[in-house]
């Protein structure tokens, strides 16, 4: 009998329950396919700080002096623009660093910047091209703008280290004044919570200490007010945050979660000690976001971390997947449902859209894979020499030999018969029947044969 020499196994499945993204795969079950692009693929620096897909179809990211376009074909590079503002802006916003691209309900890429901002969309030639809106330089430079958010009517909102910008129509409306008790203080980070925008603010003192508050934004009205966090909840560095259930949830740089409910136009703070996804806690977060029924965390040291709701960790994406660092800035979903990272030495694309997950050489699939059977527990494949099941280590899935056969095995299947489900073996001397639970078989018949099939009558 000819056998083709299959040495990996396909994982499938169906795609019935995912909410945001019907082709998005969690699959906890093998590897996904990637793909990884370096500085030789899109020739700039390789440090990536921000990314997202556009209206296009286009991914866009951004580094410390570009903003990078990949079409699925090639890459290039976006030029600011030479007239109007761009112009007058030019030496300030040519190779500048990025730290924000910001997807707005009206399908605008705004663009944050050091020390200028601005928007992507086509020029007259039909090249993506920089549209700088504001760009200052110098005494009272405005700094980095790390994040943008969208207000109530479409308006966009520009977080600078020193500033505050409101957008509409890809026009300015204006700079937004802040609280007096926040002269002096630099924003270092913000983060959307509840029906607005959570940013903490810090200044330096002379003896060394750092004073810190905490400035919330109204979505709706752009209003502003000081937030009084309870004692015990020491926010430094916002990495993100999502809502379960009508609660918040912020995950600072230190690793801990914070959480309050809205409540009386104010936040009720959850002041317990205990964390509440203890399995995420203390793992170097860059970044966190809630997609459907699952949490994305991209850290410095474990790649990415996936989680449910419940904070239980299904899977990781790192070296077992092909990632060629570990060190994930940002990440976001395409619109098919892949997930891109952005590195801290290139991109790199996890094609979760695929419904097939695979098991190479590297897991344990050594040999031919003769037959894949479910029993209801786990999963047994058929290799050549033997039968093998899935062990399980930090999430990662590989294949160990069980030594229940210890002869070529050509079929294993399982059965639902009167007594319960069988599954029965052909090896090299004949038929058995093989029981999971103790790794043992009992001989039946010395047939010769190939394949197992049960009669539906």
């Amino acid at each position: 009998m000819i056998r083709s020499s299959v040495k990996y196994v396909f994982w499938m499945f169906l795609l019935l329950f995912f909410k945001q993204v019907a082709a998005q795969n969690m699959s906890v079950n093998g590897r996904f396919n990637t793909h990884y692009f370096s500085v030789d693929d899109f020739g700039s620096a390789g440090q990536i700080w921000a990314g997202a897909q556009g209206s296009d179809g286009n991914v866009y990211f951004g580094n410390r002096q570009d903003i990078l376009v990949y079409n699925g074909i090639e890459w290039n590079k976006i030029k600011t623009a030479s007239n109007g503002k761009g112009k007058q802006f030019r030496d300030i916003a040519h190779e500048s660093m990025v730290r924000e691209i910001f997807r707005a309900s009206d399908e605008v890429l705004y663009v944050g910047r050091e020390n200028n901002f601005g928007y992507i969309a086509y020029n007259d030639s039909g090249a993506p091209t920089y549209y700088p809106l504001f760009a200052k330089k110098g005494t009272n430079e405005p700094g980095n703008f790390w994040n943008i958010y969208e207000l109530s009517g479409q308006r966009i909102l520009y977080v600078g280290e020193n500033a505050l910008y409101t957008v509409k129509q890809k026009k300015i409306e204006g700079k937004l004044e802040i609280p007096s008790q926040f002269n002096g203080f630099t924003c270092r980070t913000s983060s959307r919570f509840g029906k607005g925008f959570l940013l903490i603010y810090q200044k330096g003192t002379d003896d060394g200490k750092r004073i810190t508050k905490y400035l919330f934004i109204d979505a709706l009205t752009a209003k502003m007010k000081e937030l009084k966090l309870p004692e015990n909840i020491k926010l430094r560095n916002i990495r993100g945050s999502f809502e379960i259930n009508g609660i918040w949830y912020l995950l600072d740089i230190s690793g801990n979660f914070y959480s309050a409910m809205p409540e009386n136009g104010g936040f009720k703070w959850n002041t317990e000690k205990e964390s509440p996804f203890p399995e995420m806690s203390g793992a170097s977060p860059n970044y966190i976001r809630r997609d459907g029924n699952f949490l994305f965390m991209g850290t410095e040291t474990q790649g990415v971390i996936i989680a449910d709701l419940e904070g239980h960790i299904i899977r990781r994406i790192d070296f077992y997947d092909g990632l060629e660092n570990l060190y994930v800035f940002k990440l976001f979903h395409d619109a098919e449902g892949n997930l891109w990272l952005c590195l801290d030495n290139g991109i790199q694309l996890i094609e979760t859209s695929s419904p097939i997950t695979y098991f190479k050489k590297t897991e344990g699939i050594s040999s031919l894979a003769e037959s894949i059977v479910f029993d209801g527990k786990e999963m047994l494949v058929a290799l050549h020499p033997d039968i093998s099941s899935i062990k399980i280590g930090n999430t990662h899935r590989t294949f160990a030999t069980n030594n229940a056969m210890q002869q070529d095995v050509y079929d294993l299947e399982t059965f639902t018969t009167s007594k319960g489900k069988r599954t029965l073996v052909i090896a090299y001397n004949g038929i058995y029947e093989y029981f999971s639970a103790s790794n043992t078989t009992k001989f039946i018949s010395p047939s010769y044969a190939y394949s197992l099939c049960q009669d539906p009558n």
